[in-house]
């Protein structure tokens, strides 16, 4: 919801009454579930698994799981808890699995950690905590009746060592336990943490929070607001990958770039060509308006605006030609995450540059692709020799001038390629985060003019969503923009 990347946190928040919160204070991770698995904090980042997307939340949008195998995996590496714990999520469904749980850092005998959710009963909360891998304390809340499946839920588990377990449901608390409480808990640290792999809930869960320390009850009914829900987001600036490293030469994606930026594309629905601008909401690509608009046909891009400020958008008026955003009136996504991507329709589904130009100086690139299949994949290029072409992904990662540089064979999928050329010609690219093959010496540089963004040669499936050129030597900041990017991504 905040474009490409997080920024510095800030837990100096005002309170309702006007002093200082100390709700978010040892806060040490927040997914907002706001069409990312990410975390707010930019640290303990997830991965949407078996088919996870995202529904409509208690607070914008939430991650809609299916009951049967669908979870969120955030690794083995999120941190391990020895001391005092607190863990909150909304939840609105019905709970599918024998097994207990929805918040879950369970292992095997000797390897168990902690747990807390319900099961396929749907009347009770339960919260484990175990000392030392095996036992487990337990502390149930029985409910009385099954949860409403249309109703969201505020659930909270809270442990203060060697003092009390304790459950809160929709801001009140319904059960504690203060005798025999563990004196700290263990966690294996080749067990993942994952949100959904117990319990199975059909359903959404929404606004996901882990603490280092145990909330209070004032703190517990802040976080509940009065069945609103409390977001994390203050202390995290909405900065735009355009607001941080600005002066690109063209900016194209499906998500916002630029906090000035107001317009996404444009697209054709198949069922009468009529046509509509898309913009955004809270950062990302309005699927809402899109889907509406589209109905149960096909959607295509007809025009993807430029988000540099500089005016230079691409089109593609053959209808043939335009690449798919709606197939069968479901959103064309990445396959990996879910995010919104265009799809060609034949091998001339490009979109040609307003205004061509030439690249004549250094310069620095980015772009998000998903490319299936064995043969070109195009980024910013040319049509007539020598190809001006900066992205280059097949088996191969290239870059061109008048001349090709080949970093390399690598696998087809998704992929965030970057690239920099600076004033002596060296020519650096990475793949996913990571440099990859040696630096080269390019050529002269073409003053062949660039035409067109995500054409593709011969037979190749080619996805893509984002391209981005600066007129500028940014190797300095290379790291971070990668890394911004696939803060929304979250490909690598």
């Amino acid at each position: 919801m905040f474009g490409y990347g997080f920024r510095q946190v800030n837990r100096s928040i005002l309170g309702a009454g006007g002093g200082v919160s100390t709700l978010w204070d040892d806060l040490l991770a927040y997914y907002t579930a706001d069409n990312t698995p990410n975390d707010s904090l930019g640290n303990y980042n997830g991965t949407l698994t078996n088919g996870a997307t995202y529904g409509s939340g208690i607070i914008n949008q939430g991650f809609s799981l299916d009951g049967v195998n669908d979870y969120v995996n955030f690794g083995t590496s999120f941190p391990i808890i020895t001391g005092d714990m607190t863990l909150s999520f909304w939840f609105k469904g019905s709970f599918q699995d024998a097994n207990v749980g929805h918040l879950n850092r369970m292992g095997g005998g000797g390897s168990r950690g902690f747990l807390f959710g319900s099961n396929n009963s749907n009347n009770f909360l339960r919260f484990d905590i175990s000392p030392e891998g095996s036992t487990l304390k337990q502390l149930t809340y029985s409910h009385g009746s099954t949860f409403s499946a249309t109703t969201w839920y505020h659930a909270v588990a809270v442990f203060k060592t060697s003092s009390y377990m304790r459950i809160y449901l929709n801001g009140s608390q319904v059960a504690e336990a203060n005798t025999s409480v563990p004196s700290a808990q263990s966690q294996s640290s080749g067990v993942i943490f994952d949100v959904g792999n117990r319990g199975k809930l059909l359903g959404v869960t929404d606004e996901i929070g882990i603490w280092t320390r145990a909330l209070d009850s004032t703190e517990v009914t802040e976080l509940y607001n009065s069945g609103a829900g409390k977001q994390y987001t203050t202390g995290i600036s909405s900065s735009y990958i355009l607001d941080t490293y600005g002066s690109a030469k063209v900016a194209y994606s499906l998500n916002q770039l630029s906090s000035t930026a107001t317009l996404s594309c444009r697209v054709r629905r198949s069922s009468d060509n009529s046509e509509q601008d898309i913009g955004f909401v809270a950062g990302d690509l309005d699927t809402t308006s899109l889907l509406s608009f589209v109905g149960a046909g096909d959607g295509f891009v007809v025009k993807m605006y430029d988000q540099s400020g500089n005016a230079n958008d691409v089109t593609q008026t053959t209808g043939s030609s335009q690449r798919y955003i709606v197939q069968s009136g479901v959103l064309t996504v990445y396959g990996v995450n879910g995010k919104a991507s265009t799809l060609r329709q034949n091998q001339f589904s490009g979109l040609d540059l307003t205004t061509p130009f030439s690249q004549t100086s250094e310069h620095t690139t980015i772009a998000v692709f998903d490319h299936i299949g064995t043969t070109e994949s195009l980024g910013i290029s040319g049509n007539t020799t020598p190809y001006p072409l900066f992205i280059f992904t097949n088996e191969s990662i290239r870059y061109y001038d008048t001349s090709l540089l080949n970093f390399g064979t690598t696998t087809t999928g998704e992929k965030i390629v970057s690239s920099y050329r600076k004033s002596d010609s060296t020519v650096r690219m990475y793949n996913n985060g990571s440099q990859f093959g040696s630096d080269l010496t390019g050529s002269t540089l073409s003053t062949t003019n660039y035409t067109q963004i995500w054409n593709r040669a011969n037979n190749a499936n080619q996805y893509a969503s984002t391209t981005i050129l600066w007129e500028s030597d940014l190797s300095a900041n290379i790291n971070d923009i990668n890394t911004q990017i696939n803060n929304y991504y979250g490909i690598y």
